[in-house]
């Protein structure tokens, strides 16, 4: 009803100006027609156009015309953003930070946007004093699990996230993926059940091995919970590993830091 209302909107022949805080709205206006009225953290009131923001290059405004869906357009909403790689993170870490830490991130006004890869310099480049002035932390990966590619495949350049540091942009990194990350004595109750739960026998019974050996978790082991996640889907591994955060019992210290650092405004 939403889309429909819009469309009657963009149908007449004048101008039309609507206030929502509907990120389906949002979803379906292009970067240009956007004005932001937003709470800066002194309280004080804040209103932009952000095509207007020079740092945005146009291929950056058609991108971002694209990203913006249902989902990612609630960074306009947002007090604070945390700018994830995947669906893992955005079904993981509000569970596993609000029984780990007690911390719940929607009433922090803490918002996960997952880009589904790692262009985030397009996302980052919105936050500024001149355009979304809120906080906007990035977690990532450092992909040190990534098999090489052969001399004859084209292989990205890594971007550097290290460029888009900032008064209102930090980026924070785990030392490999989120899954290896995650396997840690402390969470092995819950990769345990999350692993029965997903139908991986033989992982399960490398997790309760080590149950019997001690610290510290071998490479190897942590590995294997990535290839686990990767053959059955990370987004549906993280699903089902959400279901057992009852057993977790620690968060990776980069995505702490991340947390710190947003709550610390």
């Amino acid at each position: 009803m939403q889309n429909t209302l819009l469309e009657a909107f963009r149908s007449m022949p004048f101008q039309s100006l609507v206030s929502t805080h509907s990120t389906q709205i949002t979803a379906k206006v292009p970067l240009a027609n956007y004005v932001v009225m937003t709470m800066q953290a002194d309280g004080t009131p804040f209103a932009v156009a952000p095509v207007s923001n020079p740092r945005l290059s146009f291929s950056d405004q058609q991108d971002l015309s694209r990203y913006l869906d249902a989902t990612k357009s609630n960074l306009l909403f947002a007090r604070k953003v945390m700018l994830v790689e995947g669906a893992a993170e955005t079904l993981l870490i509000p569970p596993l930070v609000k029984q780990v830490m007690g911390i719940d991130l929607e009433r922090e006004g803490i918002s996960l946007v997952a880009i589904h890869g790692v262009h985030f310099s397009t996302f980052a480049r919105l936050f500024a004093a001149d355009c979304l002035p809120k906080r906007c932390a990035i977690v990532g990966d450092a992909d040190g699990d990534v098999v090489p590619a052969p001399l004859d495949d084209d292989v990205p350049v890594p971007p550097n996230l290290d460029l888009l540091r900032g008064p209102y942009v930090e980026v924070f990194l785990g030392a490999t993926t989120f899954e290896i990350e995650l396997t840690t004595e402390e969470n092995l109750p819950m990769l345990i059940a999350a692993s029965t739960e997903l139908g991986a026998p033989r992982l399960r019974q490398a997790l309760e091995n080590h149950q019997l050996i001690g610290p510290p978790v071998p490479a190897e082991l942590r590995n294997k919970v990535l290839r686990t996640a990767k053959r059955f889907g990370k987004g549906r591994f993280a699903q089902v590993t959400a279901r057992h955060v009852a057993l977790a019992g620690s968060v990776p210290e980069y995505i702490v830091d991340a947390i710190n650092w947003l709550r610390e405004q």
